[in-house]
């Protein structure tokens, strides 16, 4: 007992030592874009969220539960509503599209901020995107966060501020106009400059239509504000340099509205987690949603009773018992009733010889060695050696005359013939 108790002590402190040495290393960041709200990891939004939340006020809310875009259609509001939506890659179906665009086109006032917005989308609003430093993976990601610099810059197309530096992972889409009956405005320009050249935009005036950062579309009766550089709108991105400038001055498009930031669902992201994506949704619809725990309860309740209707009782085997000793009785037996005495004697005899075979190895059938084979039993037993060889001799010399025995001579033979083979 005292063992285990040191070994139980042993343990806990080896325990400790270990959790003590991960506290106190250093941890690792995952450049994973989650955008969620309690992700305090750079590219999530735990501090983005609060910050935003700080400087708005009650006007500031957060949907910690995704949603469908058609849920937020069916939502209805007793004033215009401000929408935020951050996604690392967005790809929207047509229904989709349509469901979002309904927000605006009511009144809403819609930003989307994604590094890539999907065909639908853009096909919708007259844009089309071009990927400038698009990275394919997270982990080049993570391989382009461990060395970047803030090489490039956003313009703000109202010439009115300082140009943003951004690193060119941060910024790696561009929108590009492709209509002129778009009522757009430009917000923000994307420019790649070389070492020693001067930044500048054209002048105010000036529609642009390529390199776009940020635009602002009118749709019906709101607008919908499309940006391109996502991570910088995530705890990473407010902390960096000037980034919480440039955040908020994004956000204050949204004017006196309340804002209600949600993680959108998409069926594109379904495609990574189906499942899970396909029970969210029939969780909505609750018809759906009663026909499905009604489905599982009856699959249960046939698992149930089919596994009753299967089980049998298992048998308890005896093991088979050995009945040697009955067999060997009963060859007695029949022997004894057949009364051939003489026989049973010669059977002992061949017996007797071939286990002194096995064991001493001599040959008691051969008369020359009688006094050789008597000697080494008179060594492994208590006999003399001429008592050996007189019963050795006595016996041959019975089965060799074939005369009949009497059971009691036979009894006499087979208990000197015992003798040679006790110890």
């Amino acid at each position: 007992m005292k063992g285990l108790q040191v070994f139980g002590i042993i343990v806990v402190v080896f325990a400790a030592i270990i959790g003590l040495s991960m506290l106190n290393s250093k941890r690792d960041f995952e450049w994973n874009p989650t955008f969620e709200y309690d992700d305090d990891e750079p590219f999530g939004c735990k501090l983005f969220d609060k910050m935003v939340a700080s400087s708005m006020g009650n006007r500031y809310y957060v949907d910690h539960h995704s949603e469908w875009a058609h849920n937020l259609v069916k939502q209805k509001y007793s004033e215009p509503q401000g929408w935020l939506f951050l996604q690392y890659k967005l790809s929207l179906n047509l229904n989709e599209t349509d469901h979002l665009l309904s927000l605006a086109r009511r009144g809403d006032c819609v930003m989307v901020v994604s590094g890539s917005f999907g065909t639908s989308l853009l096909d919708s609003l007259l844009l089309y995107e071009s990927a400038d430093n698009w990275l394919l993976s997270i982990r080049s990601l993570e391989e382009e966060m461990s060395h970047h610099d803030a090489s490039d810059y956003i313009v703000w197309a109202d010439g009115k501020h300082d140009p943003f530096p951004v690193a060119p992972v941060m910024n790696s889409v561009s929108l590009v106009v492709r209509s002129d009956s778009l009522l757009y405005k430009v917000l923000a320009v994307n420019r790649y400059v070389s070492r020693g050249e001067q930044i500048k935009i054209a002048t105010p005036s000036h529609k642009l239509t390529s390199h776009i950062a940020a635009i602002s579309i009118k749709y019906g009766k709101g607008e919908i504000i499309l940006v391109s550089t996502p991570l910088m709108f995530t705890n990473y991105g407010m902390l960096s340099g000037r980034g919480s400038q440039y955040i908020f001055r994004l956000l204050s498009h949204f004017g006196d509205k309340p804002v209600r930031r949600v993680q959108l669902k998409t069926h594109s992201t379904q495609s990574e987690d189906s499942l899970l994506a396909l029970l969210d949704y029939i969780q909505e619809q609750p018809p759906l949603w009663w026909a499905w725990c009604i489905t599982m309860l009856l699959i249960i309740l046939f698992m149930l009773t089919n596994f009753r209707h299967r089980q049998r009782i298992i048998p308890v085997v005896t093991p088979p018992q050995n009945h040697s000793l009955e067999f060997v009785r009963l060859i007695g037996t029949l022997y004894a009733q057949q009364g051939n005495h003489t026989d049973l004697v010669e059977k002992k005899y061949r017996y007797t010889a071939e286990r002194l075979r096995r064991e001493l190895h001599i040959d008691i059938t051969a008369s020359e060695d009688d006094r050789q084979s008597a000697a080494v039993i008179a060594q492994n037993t208590n006999l003399k050696p001429d008592e050996a060889m007189e019963i050795i001799q006595e016996v041959r010399q019975q089965l060799a005359s074939h005369v009949g025995l009497s059971e009691e001579r036979m009894r006499h033979y087979i208990d000197q013939l015992n003798r040679l083979t006790s110890k």
